[in-house]
């Protein structure tokens, strides 16, 4: 398999996983803390953390096997 492409794809890939990856724990962390300071209200808290959304940005990922192999 061909790797010499992927370098600035895996870079690409790396630097959107940590922005995704530090909103989603950002928001684990608010859906717990609200969880805890309104349970005392008897309130519940959820969150849904979906993995991707489709959007013209990502059809052209979703094509790419390499990238489906990889993910």
């Amino acid at each position: 398999m061909e790797t010499s492409y992927l370098y600035p794809l895996l870079q690409a890939l790396l630097l959107y996983l940590s922005i995704y990856a530090s909103s989603k724990g950002g928001m684990n962390e608010l859906t717990k803390n609200l969880a805890c300071e309104w349970a005392k209200d008897k309130i519940r808290v959820n969150s849904v953390a979906p993995w991707i959304i489709r959007t013209p940005l990502v059809d052209n990922l979703e094509n790419d096997s390499t990238f489906l192999e990889i993910a």
